[in-house]
């Protein structure tokens, strides 16, 4: 299978990136604080761009067309952070009894690798991706800056990365691809992750919100005829 690898702006189109801001706000100043994660920010993303969030445990969380993205958002205590690693896959590649830690590192290396790749190929087969790509959002510790950008995925061949481990206690590998760091993976936990670099041409913003009171909520929603609630209880109970 063929995947497209042109080059794809970091930023989303303006009135996609100006939905997703706006929807993001929608959030913060709902009166229930629930943690912006996983599902609910994938929800999020899919309206922003007009797509439709995959329900399957696959790699690609959002769907439009040929185009996929996978994504990931986290807090950080930077204002941009330069780099970051997030979690990619659970790889417990010493479950085969042919390896040990005593195995080569390249041996080690190239099996994660290709646990990686099959996970892409196979998921972008499966929900007929053709256009893969990676969205991040970064938000501040108090979640009212954000960076947000996208790239295309990439599948690493086992000839382009060099493997070490991080100690001699042999607790994580570190893959390498001409020099910089991009893949951590550790032993304890068997968790894959990728290191990532911001882009200079991502998109930066700030989002002002107080959150709304219940009792303000309601009536906003009451009035506006989104809600209505009729009581069908017997009289006296």
């Amino acid at each position: 299978m063929k995947l497209a690898t042109s080059f794809i702006s970091p930023r989303l189109p303006k009135d996609e990136h100006e939905r997703l801001i706006k929807l993001l706000a929608l959030h913060y100043v709902q009166p229930l604080p629930y943690p912006l994660a996983g599902a609910y920010f994938e929800e999020l993303f899919a309206s922003s761009v007009g797509g439709q969030r995959e329900s399957r445990k696959l790699l690609f969380d959002v769907l439009r067309g040929p185009i996929g993205w996978s994504l990931k958002t986290l807090i950080t205590d930077a204002a941009m952070p330069k780099t970051f690693e997030v979690v990619l896959q659970r790889c417990d590649i010493l479950k085969d009894r042919g390896l040990s830690l005593e195995s080569p590192i390249e041996v080690l290396g190239e099996r994660l690798l290709q646990h990686l790749n099959d996970f892409c190929l196979r998921s972008a087969r499966d929900q007929k991706v053709s256009d893969c790509r990676d969205g991040f959002l970064i938000r501040s510790r108090n979640e009212r800056d954000f960076i947000f950008f996208q790239q295309r995925h990439r599948l690493y061949h086992s000839s382009e990365v060099t493997w070490q481990w991080s100690n001699e206690m042999k607790r994580s590998m570190m893959g390498h691809l001409n020099g910089e760091l991009i893949l951590r993976w550790y032993r304890s936990g068997t968790q894959l992750f990728g290191v990532y670099h911001t882009p200079a041409k991502h998109s930066a913003f700030h989002i002002d919100w107080e959150r709304a009171g219940l009792d303000e909520a309601i009536e906003l929603f009451a009035r506006a005829g989104k809600m209505r609630v009729d009581d069908a209880s017997p009289a006296g109970l």
